[in-house]
């Protein structure tokens, strides 16, 4: 499973369903956020949208986190 380089992505498993992950990256139109759902092979885009801003923080005990496969 292969990260875009140049952006921000979370990946996240839901307790139904396959495994999926949100990429935020600026383009020429502005921030673009993209889910994409795991097929077992590739990531295959479900949605995107712009974005006006986006906020990070880190507030989630460190054990909910884990590593990515």
């Amino acid at each position: 499973m292969s990260q875009p380089d140049d952006a921000l992505v979370v990946a996240y498993t839901p307790v139904r369903g396959p495994r999926r992950r949100l990429v935020i990256r600026e383009t020429e139109d502005g921030l673009v956020r993209r889910e994409e759902e795991w097929t077992g092979c590739v990531w295959r885009p479900v949605g995107t949208e712009t974005l006006d801003a986006v906020d990070v923080t880190d507030e989630l005990p460190t054990a909910v986190l884990t590593k990515p496969e």
